[in-house]
């Protein structure tokens, strides 16, 4: 800035086009090509799928800036980008730089920089651990372990304006000349002023895009992800840097309007944009995409999102007008865990729709905790138990050996309440789904697809019924003539009486013969999966449909609505480490080691209990675990450092974090996480 302060912001903002003649800003999808990750480059190399920016990539691209301040050149500056691309991809990096005087970096700071962009991405370190060891370096400190171990009780987060951080770390005055006016790139000024200490955060939701391959937004407040809004439009990254240096038009002098009038036609065989999407084109006359609803925007079409996978279903799902959080204040649901059911029940009851679409706050009776959004997932946990509640007569066991998949219990009149609580607990199912959380609870197939209005088979009816199911699939493969004794009806207990009932009018008096017996099964698989509980499916979908649109819910196929409402009970032991963050540790810790190894070596029940007590939740979304909530976006399970090495590991369950002491040997860890965890 002015005084010569180094201001830091996320380099997946790096889109000012072309600052200067090494091409800073040349817009390809976020970030600068010098300072990118190789992973961001080409996820597919190291088996990624997405080029999100990530902590580790981060680290990569502060090295990068390391070489720069130190040269007062970037990185690589004789070859062009493409040349940068393909080596950091292959593992080379610049060489150790020197000033003109021949002093080269430092072995300290060398050391460090060569760790910031390992290319093993879990082996670069985090930012506590660089800061530790520069303050080593700029102090004086031989030995960084030393300053290191003093330094340990400080919380060290990557908040650079944080007091506990800026008044405990040594004071080093660095001779670095102010920007001046007159000689400095308008664009750099430009970015300089954009930004202030505050952009420096490491939230994972700071990260977050519609897309692959987005274009980041920035903003005023230099917060990333939302953009600015002018003349009651939202202004996109590229709409901001035209502003300051005139780069919207095209060779013929167009204004951003004309681009925008001039723009083809929507393509007929996919329909309009969603609502409150727009197409531009850029300086460069490449379109992009941009979404008025969640201020963001990306290269990719969104009307072939619906069309695609089940993480671009879920993108263009989220993005959606009728999905986003709906005016000021909050929607706070009080209930106690006794009775969290009813209360539940008069809690959601009473509230307009628009009004559970505010921000969800879960308050337990007698308790006083912080929201994190653990209290949110565990009330749906407790929920989903007390739905399959024989007390209620709702659901049943789809069959006895499958004690976790539910069906309607054709019974439930039983309870005379029970289409006011079907009606509850679809809108519980769409709070669930508005807010990103999931139910511990898994549907019969059918169940799935009646949502979806698709049409139901044979093969269906084996979850709901598989005796039955036997008996007509033998109808249909076999010739019935002079075999079965059979008409149009099925006879069943009804309050404990046997009633007949007519699969079509006079039903009872038809005969089924081998000519018809095609319709039987038919009506049979209708009856027993669709119409002898419609008027409890009615009643759900009802409650569902206020808050989560029919048409919305029918991108998805059964098996990823199913993921949609309950994530998966399976964890992926490999995809839990690749999406661990540490606070106070490394991968490389022997603790980590240890407790990965442990969880490895675990049941499937032990894992899942010790993912209960840290999120709330024992399943996980269908993303896996990149996806895991907070209270206000994701929020990744973290691993935090206890320095009182007798204490027992602790849940923050409202964080996603368990605090886990550096224990002496694995044993003692083990035993330590068993007792968390029996």
């Amino acid at each position: 800035d002015d005084v010569g302060n180094a201001r830091l912001t996320d380099f997946g903002m790096a889109l000012i086009a072309e600052a200067n003649e090494y091409n800073y800003g040349s817009i390809h999808g976020g970030g600068a090509t010098r300072w990118q990750a190789p992973e961001l480059i080409d996820p597919e190399e190291f088996g990624l799928t997405s080029r999100r920016p990530t902590k580790q990539s981060d680290m990569f691209s502060f090295a990068c800036t390391a070489i720069e301040l130190y040269t007062g050149k970037p990185p690589f500056p004789d070859i062009t980008n493409h040349k940068v691309s393909v080596r950091y991809v292959s593992g080379d990096r610049p060489p150790r730089p020197s000033l003109p005087a021949g002093t080269f970096m430092s072995d300290a700071v060398w050391t460090l920089m060569d760790s910031c962009w390992a290319h093993r991405i879990l082996a670069r370190p985090p930012v506590q651990q660089v800061v530790v060891e520069l303050a080593a370096v700029t102090a004086g400190v031989s030995n960084s372990e030393r300053l290191a171990a003093s330094l340990s009780a400080i919380r060290i987060t990557a908040r650079a304006s944080e007091p506990s951080v800026t008044q405990s770390l040594p004071r080093v005055r660095h001779e670095i000349p102010p920007l001046s006016r007159s000689t400095t790139h308008p664009a750099v000024l430009a970015s300089a002023e954009m930004f202030d200490s505050r952009t420096l955060s490491w939230e994972p939701e700071h990260y977050h895009s519609i897309a692959t391959n987005p274009i980041s937004q920035i903003s005023p407040a230099a917060r990333p992800g939302v953009a600015a809004v002018k003349n009651g439009t939202t202004a996109s990254n590229i709409d901001l840097l035209a502003d300051r240096e005139g780069q919207f038009s095209d060779t013929s002098g167009r204004s951003p309007e004309e681009h925008i009038a001039s723009q083809p036609p929507s393509d007929a065989s996919l329909g309009p944009l969603p609502e409150g999407w727009e197409m531009r084109n850029g300086s460069t006359g490449r379109t992009y995409f941009v979404d008025h609803n969640s201020k963001t925007s990306t290269w990719n079409d969104p009307r072939l999102f619906r069309h695609g996978d089940f993480r671009q279903k879920l993108v263009y799902f989220r993005s959606q007008p009728a999905l986003l959080t709906q005016g000021p204040g909050d929607c706070q649901v009080r209930v106690s865990r006794k009775d969290i059911f009813e209360d539940s029940y008069a809690e959601i009851m009473r509230r307009k729709p628009d009004g559970l679409k505010r921000r969800l706050i879960i308050k337990f009776d007698g308790e006083d905790s912080l929201n994190y959004g653990g209290l949110a997932r565990e009330f749906f946990f407790l929920l989903s138990r007390e739905i399959s509640n024989p007390a209620y007569f709702l659901f049943q066991n789809s069959t006895p050996d499958k004690q976790d998949i539910l069906q309607i219990n054709p019974r439930s009149s039983i309870n005379p309440e029970h289409l006011h609580y079907f009606k509850f607990i679809g809108r519980c199912v769409g709070l669930a789904i508005f807010h990103r959380r999931l139910l511990d609870v898994s549907f019969v197939n059918p169940f799935y697809k009646m949502l979806l209005k698709k049409n139901i088979t044979l093969d269906d009816l084996e979850s709901v019924d598989p005796e039955v199911h036997g008996e007509v699939l033998l109808h249909r493969q076999n010739d019935i003539t002079d075999v079965v004794d059979e008409t149009f009806s099925m006879t069943e207990e009804h309050l404990g009486a046997q009633v007949t009932v007519d699969l079509k009018p006079g039903g009872r008096f038809i005969d089924v013969t081998e000519e018809n017996k095609r319709e039987f099964v038919n009506l049979i698989v209708e009856h027993r999966t669709c119409k002898r509980v419609q008027p409890q499916f009615d009643a759900f979908m009802s409650g569902l449909y206020e808050l989560i649109p029919q048409e919305l819910l029918e991108v998805f196929d059964e098996t990823e609505l199913k993921l949609l409402i309950g994530g998966t009970p399976d964890l992926d032991v490999d995809d839990w480490m690749k999406f661990t963050e540490y606070s106070g540790y490394i991968a490389a810790d022997y603790a980590i080691q240890w407790f990965w190894q442990c969880i490895r070596d675990w049941s499937a029940e032990r894992k899942s209990r010790l993912l209960l007590l840290v999120t709330g939740s024992n399943r996980i979304p269908a993303m896996g675990f990149q996806d895991l909530q907070g209270s206000d976006g994701p929020k990744r399970f973290t691993i935090e450092k206890s320095l009182d090495i007798n204490s027992p590991p602790k849940c923050r369950v409202h964080q996603n974090s368990i605090v886990l002491p550096s224990y002496a040997n694995y044993d003692i860890l083990e035993q330590k996480l068993l007792s968390l965890v029996d």
